[in-house]
């Protein structure tokens, strides 16, 4: 059974695989006010500025859900995603060591 907060970021990833980056930055906006040191939200929002070009922001974002050490596969797979379009190799083998 899926909780309020999977079903409040399902239309998160809808937009992001629709390309609807705008919606899926808004969406996040929306849902960090509540939750706001959320990982998953933080990184599907760090994905949507990557692919928006706002490379700064997603760099900012993407250091402090890194900071965090997130460890549940939906973030770490957004965060894989983050790091990839950034260029970013070394942090992708730091979370999987820490994963795994």
């Amino acid at each position: 059974m899926s909780t309020a907060l999977d079903r409040q970021i399902r239309p998160i990833y809808d937009a992001l695989d629709t390309g609807s980056n705008k919606s899926a930055i808004l969406a996040c906006n929306k849902l960090l006010k509540k939750h706001p040191k959320n990982a998953l939200v933080q990184s599907l929002k760090a994905l949507a500025l990557v692919r928006s070009q706002k490379v700064e922001e997603a760099l900012a974002l993407c250091d402090e859900v890194l900071e965090s050490k997130p460890i549940d596969d939906s973030t770490l797979n957004a965060m894989m995603h983050v790091l990839r379009g950034l260029g970013r190799r070394k942090p992708i083998c730091t979370l999987l060591y820490l994963y795994y």
